[in-house]
Formats: C-alpha cells, sequence, structure tokens
C-alpha cells in the first residue's frame, strides 16, 4: 500500500503539470509565449503602457496630430511593447529582452517615428527620396517580424505571399494576374500613403 501524497508533494505535482503544458502550448501558440515581466522590467512596461495611454488621451481632445503622424506614434509604442514582451524564438531569455529585442526596437522605432519627424517635408516635396523607400523597407519588416512573434509564422508567411503576388503579379496567367508593381511602388504604398501600414486600421 502506497502512502498518499502530502499537500507539498501535490501542489509541486500540478506545478510541474502546468510548466510542461505550458511548454506544449508554446510550441504550436506563438501568443503564449508572452513575457510576464516582475520589478524593473515590469515597471518599465507599466510606464510604456501608461504613456501611451496618456498620449492617445492628450490627442484626442488637445494636442490633436495629423492621421499620419499619430498612426506612427501609435505604431512606434505598439511595436516597443511586442520587442519586448514577445520573445524572438523558444530560446531567447524570458525575464529580460536580449540584445536582438533591441536591435529589432532601434530598428521598428525608427523607421515608425521617422514619418512623425518627416512627413511634412514629404509633403512639401511630393515625391519620395532613397531614405524614404530605405525606412519604409525596414518597418515592414519589422511589422513581419511583430507579426511572427504575436500570432505566429503562418501570418507572416501569407502577408509575404501578397507581397509576391504584389510585385511577380505578370508572371502569373489568367485573370489573377497583372502587370505588376516595382519594390519602390509597393514600399510607397505601404509606407508612405494612408492606405499601407499608417491605414485607418491602425488607427
Amino acid at each position: 500500500m502506497t502512502p498518499e501524497n502530502t499537500p507539498v508533494q501535490n501542489i509541486d505535482s500540478e506545478a510541474a503539470a502546468l510548466r510542461s503544458a505550458e511548454k506544449v502550448l508554446e510550441k504550436v501558440d506563438a501568443e503564449s509565449r508572452f513575457r510576464k515581466f516582475t520589478g524593473k522590467w515590469g515597471l518599465v512596461i507599466t510606464v510604456i503602457a501608461v504613456a501611451m495611454s496618456l498620449f492617445h488621451l492628450y490627442t484626442s481632445g488637445f494636442g490633436t496630430l495629423m492621421a499620419m503622424k499619430q498612426r506612427s506614434v501609435h505604431l512606434a509604442f505598439l511595436l516597443l511593447l511586442t520587442f519586448l514582451l514577445y520573445p524572438g524564438s523558444g530560446r531567447a531569455p524570458r525575464k529580460r529582452p536580449s540584445v536582438i529585442d533591441f536591435l529589432w526596437l532601434a530598428l521598428a522605432l525608427s523607421s515608425s517615428l521617422y514619418i512623425l519627424f518627416t512627413f511634412d517635408a514629404f509633403s512639401m516635396r511630393g515625391t519620395a527620396i532613397a531614405m524614404d523607400y530605405i525606412m519604409g523597407t525596414i518597418l515592414v519588416v519589422c511589422v513581419l517580424e511583430a507579426t511572427r512573434r504575436t500570432v505566429g509564422k503562418e501570418l507572416m508567411i501569407l502577408s509575404l505571399i501578397f507581397l509576391a503576388y504584389g510585385y511577380w503579379g505578370e508572371y502569373i496567367p489568367g485573370d489573377l494576374g497583372h502587370t505588376g508593381f516595382s519594390f519602390k511602388r509597393i514600399i510607397y504604398q505601404l509606407f508612405l500613403s494612408s492606405e499601407g501600414i499608417f491605414g485607418i486600421s491602425l488607427g
């Protein structure tokens, strides 16, 4: 006759089972890899989230920005939280961001906030310059990576298929084919128009 488990043993067993279930879930569900920060990094996340809320409260009634600028700041906050809270892989640290996360953060913030500081100049020029296309390309890559981290690689792959369709449409036979768009045209539409990344779906 085997002795019954003590309450402590039962708790340990349940905790081990929970950790095992979480590991299995992380393999099939990207959202479950969400970092749960405490201490210093928990405070950082709280400050960012509060700052984002205050920004939207302020601009909704007092310091209104034009749509493209408003959305660029909104996206910057979202990407900032995404690259901090969602690790890039199962091997990435969970208690702090990695060096790779900070590299993604630098790219994401510089490219998303680029619109905030340069859109007036773009409006005056009426045409895009080389730096616009460079920053636009960087932002598209950052959004794809953020999508992979939060939703999973499936949606990222689907997005890449549609981008490829836009570029190589001339090689598709039948009614689905089209003349194709240049790389610059695609980046312009996604980055510098209100029908791309900074469209109405962003806010």
